[in-house]
């Protein structure tokens, strides 16, 4: 949600050097897919999964129609992927981070955090300002005014997407069928355990995994939210989930 494909250049790297093709791209809004002038700009968040991943996805099948498909989701990919109608082109899902925005999944202050960026701040910044000021509260660049919005009308069900689409989209993520691994660090504040847990819930057909990483396991002093991908915390945590991902 709001980070730029180049963040992930040194992870898309390493996963070269293994022999393996990559693909990143900026979803609508963000990044190079982003107009000059932010406010007003349309985009919805849905749209991210249904036209984004899914042109990525089929972008991929053509540059490489006998390769399997994996997908590493950092925490809304994972959220919007089952909107994507080609999803079942995947074979593997590495979500990162990924997790069920409901507010009700966070404990403590936490909590009263997510109820407050749900209910108040995204609702008046969003149409004020023409946009969603996200770097104001730590959650990456600013993004499309209608995608905060959306993401704020998500967040306040308790399923969270699913409660706020079609049965259609909702037999699409039951129906992927694929390995998807989840994990979450424990200093992740904005993927919280039971977030993450509840977004596996949403692809009940899946072979799921979860892994809960503590940074002093890896001698790290801190993961955070956005750390995956920054290669002094990836030379410690790539290799093992990369062998799961491509193994």
């Amino acid at each position: 949600m709001g980070v730029r494909q180049s963040y992930y250049r040194d992870f898309a790297d390493h996963v070269v050097e293994r022999g393996r093709a990559v693909i990143t791209f900026d979803y609508r809004g963000v990044g190079d897919s982003a107009p000059r002038r932010l406010r007003g700009f349309p985009g919805r968040l849905d749209e991210w999964g249904r036209c984004d991943i899914a042109a990525m996805i089929d972008h991929a099948r053509s540059e490489f129609p006998e390769a399997r498909l994996s997908v590493v989701a950092h925490s809304v990919g994972g959220q919007v992927l089952g909107l994507a109608a080609n999803v079942g082109e995947v074979q593997n899902v590495l979500a990162l981070g990924a997790q069920s925005g409901y507010w009700r999944h966070w404990s403590k202050g936490d909590r009263l955090r997510v109820w407050l960026l749900w209910h108040l701040f995204i609702p008046v910044l969003a149409p004020l300002v023409g946009y969603f000021p996200s770097r104001w509260f730590g959650l990456g660049r600013s993004i499309p005014r209608d995608v905060a919005r959306q993401w704020a009308y998500w967040g306040r069900h308790p399923e969270y997407v699913l409660g706020r689409v079609g049965q259609a989209d909702r037999r699409r993520y039951a129906g992927f069928d694929g390995r998807l691994r989840a994990l979450t660090a424990t200093d992740d504040w904005i993927a919280p355990e039971r977030a993450v847990r509840a977004l596996l819930g949403f692809y009940a057909s899946a072979r799921t995994e979860f892994r809960l990483v503590r940074p002093t396991e890896l001698e790290l002093t801190e993961i955070g939210h956005f750390g995956y991908f920054r290669e002094r915390v990836g030379c410690r945590l790539w290799p093992a989930e990369l062998d799961w991902l491509l193994g």
